[in-house]
């Protein structure tokens, strides 16, 4: 009696995109799009994409989805970050277009966990622009951040609340309801009173 054939897996193909060689799926997942929608374009010769060979991938690395992702988010309106990126003007010098180039500037100084910053928020990516945080750090270089003088230094209203045992949305309405920030400060917090 024959036996059946093991099925073999297909091996994944990868295509040449201007963030490097991705999978349909990867592309897809990174241009925001359902994957049947981009195969059906580029099956209708609306998208064209060069087939990359395998010894080519990059994808494996962590940093070249960084890459990738500050890339999408600079040049495709209908990315949801596009608003605060492309949609601000910020860019990616031309010399990280290649994903080489950028790993030969940032690879060095990489570590897992860590994620890209720009040191001047109004500026777009570049080597000279650009530096490797924690994540937990990356936030307080928003624009919509409020920052605080204190006797302390500068701080974020995050920073400044959690200094002072405040919590966060207590000294924000406090701030927001007119109150002087020394005064928002050093009132107490009052308690709930528990029914008893």
């Amino acid at each position: 009696m024959r036996q059946a054939a093991a099925p073999t897996e297909r091996p994944k193909r990868y295509f040449y995109t201007e963030w490097g060689h991705v999978t349909l799926a990867e592309l897809a997942r990174h241009m925001k799009v359902p994957y049947t929608t981009l195969r059906w374009r580029i099956a209708h010769g609306h998208v064209s994409l060069k087939q990359a060979p395998q010894k080519d991938r990059v994808t494996h690395n962590p940093m070249y989805w960084v890459w990738a992702d500050m890339h999408i988010r600079c040049r495709y309106p209908s990315h949801t970050a596009w608003k605060n990126y492309g949609g601000r003007g910020i860019t990616v010098c031309s010399e990280w277009s290649d994903f080489r180039r950028f790993w030969a500037d940032m690879g060095p100084t990489y570590q897992p966990g860590l994620t890209i910053e720009r040191k001047d928020n109004d500026k777009g990516y570049c080597l000279d622009n650009c530096i490797w945080i924690p994540r937990s750090e990356q936030g307080k270089n928003r624009r919509a951040n409020r920052y605080f003088d204190t006797p302390h230094g500068r701080m974020t209203l995050t920073d400044t609340a959690r200094y002072y045992g405040l919590k966060e949305a207590t000294l924000r309405h406090r701030l927001d309801s007119g109150l002087a920030f020394d005064v928002a400060i050093a009132r107490p917090v009052r308690r709930k009173r528990s029914s008893s």
